[in-house]
């Protein structure tokens, strides 16, 4: 998966090498050796991933190694390959490997490996499986007023004046609390969020149209507990796009908490129906909930932000659902028309595993085994085979190698 330019890939057992992240101009990506593990892989999506994850069990006694590989520009120093300014080819990210090298000197644990990974346009972040937090290139906080630092991390705000960290190497990010841990972790344009294995979320970067969830537009450096969300329940879910956020919030009812269900929540810029909460708010500086589907009893599993758009999931019965900018037939509706509600995207393909989406197209995963893509393919990125359509407003089937995966 990925963003605007670079990529990531995560493999684990038996060098199988997976893409994890890809954006517009870089690549970040892993391979780790043991016994008896596999990959899965997330969500790819323009500007972001979300969701994209690595599962590897291992043989009594065999050790993991973990390489994470990057290419593609590294103009924000998100490659983490010292100072390159361009990979054409996938690359150890050898001062990664060091960070966890160093650490597990320190720890009596297991080898620390990594387990999540996202990228943005100027920003890679990965997850290991003691739930550190990993974070190189570049860190935006928008412009700030005159004295309004952020966190201590180099950033000095001026009139006018950008703030913004650069962290030229792979270092392990700060959390609220020293025992806090990641499961995981999404990637916008300039912010990011992270979920921790508690199941409280955290928001970071440039708090533009309240993305980050916090109250405010202002922004942060270093991540911050979103309280709204945390205080009501575990959050099981967060994707990012341009400038909003969504996650999903897992509530208990009844006398023993025994009655589960999820409620989907969305924050940040609500100007091209993004949010799916009608079109009276531009923007949403705390997290709303997305009533739609609790009108309809629909439960959400899955939610994946493009730039401008949101798809969610519903499990029992699966369906798929779009909102947001409609350029393209992003959203796969049969048109361009922006929805500032929830529309049900039609799927003749069976029910829906996974969702991907990215700055101007969307995916899904079918339980059938089938690929179905829709939105641009000014650059072939639907794989249905052709560019003669530029544009699909209706869900297509992807064409896959028939040796793929023999």
């Amino acid at each position: 998966g990925g963003s605007g330019s670079h990529s990531l890939s995560l493999s684990h057992a038996h060098a199988h090498a997976h893409a994890q992240s890809v954006s517009s101009y870089h690549s970040v990506g892993g391979m780790s050796a043991g016994a008896g593990g596999h990959a899965q892989g997330g969500r790819t999506q323009g500007g972001h991933t979300q969701g994209g994850h690595a599962q590897g069990g291992r043989a009594q006694g065999a050790p993991w190694t973990t390489c994470v590989m990057a290419c593609g520009s590294d103009a924000f120093n998100q490659l983490g390959l010292d100072g390159e300014v361009l990979s054409l080819k996938l690359e150890p990210v050898r001062l990664l490997q060091q960070e966890l090298q160093h650490d597990d000197a320190d720890a009596s644990a297991s080898h620390d490996c990594i387990i999540n990974m996202s990228a943005s346009a100027y920003m890679s972040l990965c997850v290991t499986t003691r739930g550190n937090l990993y974070v190189w290139g570049t860190l935006h906080a928008g412009k700030q007023p005159s004295g309004h630092g952020h966190g201590g991390h180099g950033g000095h705000g001026g009139l006018g004046e950008e703030t913004k960290r650069i962290i030229s190497s792979p270092t392990k990010m700060n959390l609220p609390e020293p025992r806090m841990r990641v499961s995981s972790v999404a990637c916008g344009h300039e912010h990011a969020a992270i979920i921790s294995q508690s199941g409280e979320l955290l928001t970071f970067g440039n708090g533009r149209s309240g993305c980050l969830g916090h109250g405010t537009t202002d922004s942060t450096l270093t991540p911050r507990l979103v309280e709204t969300m945390n205080s009501r329940g575990v959050v099981v879910g967060v994707s990012c796009g341009a400038e909003h956020t969504a996650a999903i919030l897992r509530l208990q009812e009844g006398p023993g908490g025994d009655i589960q269900y999820n409620e989907l929540m969305t924050f940040g810029s609500n100007r091209a129906g993004q949010l799916g909460v009608g079109d009276d708010v531009l923007e949403a500086s705390l997290p709303i909930t997305v009533e739609y589907f609790m009108e309809i009893g629909l439960n959400i599993d899955q939610v994946a932000c493009g730039m401008h758009h949101t798809l969610a999931r519903s499990n029992e019965p699966s369906y798929l659902f779009s909102w947001g900018f409609g350029e393209a037939g992003r959203l796969g509706t049969g048109t361009d028309d922006m929805q500032s509600y929830p529309c049900r995207v039609p799927l003749p393909y069976g029910d829906v595993l996974s969702i991907g989406a990215g700055e101007q197209h969307s995916l899904a995963v079918m339980d059938n085994g089938t690929v179905v893509a829709w939105g641009s393919n000014a650059f072939g990125q639907l794989g249905v085979g052709s560019m003669q359509e530029k544009t699909v407003a209706i869900p297509m089937q992807v064409t896959l190698p028939s040796k793929a995966f023999g």
